[in-house]
């Protein structure tokens, strides 16, 4: 079983910040700050509840008022530089900065090259989201790639762990315009949450999402692949549109053939199994190919998971591949016994299946 992420958050890291924090600053209560982030609520904490424990712990352990604590923890931040975990610092501006906003988004736009704000964000777009997607937009133009990526990333309809903003669900149209600025980014990691927050607006607002992939579309190869990845949800359902804005076709008469797939997994181990694409037509037809695994859930029942393989232009003939799967236990899911099946679709269509079993 993978270690828990919230296991980031150990003693030893809980005594580097404590250190950097009593350097910056020399009334900061030591003994305060470490009895707050140990003891049974500490360990029975969830990640982002540990998150937010340790900025209640600096706020508590720091003198002074908020613009006084923010100087400080402006200058440990760089110092810490510990990706996901640094969070503790944008999270501190959430709980505590709403009613300082010009300095909580100087603050923000600071904290977010050593870790992420995209979480922090979300109470201001709750609080006031015109204002707040004022300042996303001038991110957007930042000279610094992580500034650019909080624009985007910040202002996700389903932002994953994220606060939930009703204004962002029942208005996605009012964040087109900052993933505009961003569709070309020189920057794959910008590109990449452009896509991700365009596949959110798809899912409740398929129109809408579908729209904008017109209009992208043909502007660069970059920008093709990036709407590609954008639409990822919609050509997992078999969305006809999408798929004809990316020129692969539903009536295909492509076909699998001599499916092969081992016959049973252990838990831990990893699924193989090979295939063989028949491609009838004279000319090179583009195909999109997928495999979704019908999983066994906790209580017995299944539900499948989608996972792409590839998607490009095949000749005349006959093409084999070979994928794997790997069953290893993940903190993201949870791999259990009983009968499984493998699916395989072409261009959104299932095209053949094989049962297996996965054991202890």
């Amino acid at each position: 079983m993978a270690e828990p992420l919230k296991n980031g958050y150990s003693p030893a890291f809980s005594r580097q910040v404590c250190a950097l924090l009593a350097e910056a600053c020399n009334t900061f209560n030591r003994k305060l700050f470490l009895a707050s982030v140990s003891g049974r609520v500490w360990e029975e904490a969830a990640l982002k509840t540990r998150t937010a424990l340790m900025a209640q712990a600096m706020q508590a352990a720091l003198p002074g008022d908020y613009r006084t604590q923010i100087s400080v923890l402006l200058k440990v931040a760089p110092k810490v530089n510990a990706g996901f975990y640094g969070t503790i610092f944008p999270e501190f501006v959430a709980l505590y900065g709403t009613g300082h906003w010009d300095l909580s988004m100087k603050a923000l736009g600071a904290f977010t090259p050593f870790s992420t704000s995209e979480f922090a964000i979300r109470p201001f777009l709750e609080q006031d989201p015109q204002r707040a997607l004022n300042q996303m937009k001038a991110w957007s133009l930042d000279k610094n790639e992580h500034a650019r990526r909080l624009a985007s990333e910040g202002c996700r309809p389903r932002l994953p762990w994220g606060q939930r903003v009703r204004f962002l669900s029942e208005n996605p149209g009012a964040v087109i315009g900052i993933l505009e600025h961003l569709k070309e980014d020189s920057s794959a990691y910008v590109r990449k949450s452009v896509a991700n927050n365009l596949n959110d607006i798809s899912r409740d607002h398929p129109a809408l999402a579908l729209e904008t992939a017109a209009r992208w579309m043909g502007k660069s190869d970059v920008t093709d692949r990036m709407v590609s990845h954008a639409l990822r949800t919609l050509l997992k359902q078999g969305d006809r549109k999408a798929l004809n804005l990316l020129k692969v076709s539903p009536k295909t008469r492509a076909s699998i053939v001599n499916l092969q797939a081992d016959k049973s997994v252990r838990i831990g181990g990893t699924l193989h199994f090979a295939f063989t694409i028949n491609q009838p037509a004279a000319r090179p037809e583009r195909l999109r190919l997928e495999y979704a695994i019908d999983f066994v859930k906790a209580k017995g029942d299944s539900r499948p998971k989608k996972f792409f393989i590839a998607q490009r232009d095949y000749q005349q003939g006959e093409h084999e591949l070979h994928r794997k799967r790997s069953f290893s236990q993940f903190t993201t899911r949870t791999h259990y016994q009983g009968p499984h099946t493998l699916l395989l679709y072409i261009n959104g269509k299932q095209a053949a299946q094989r049962g297996f079993s996965v054991t202890a």
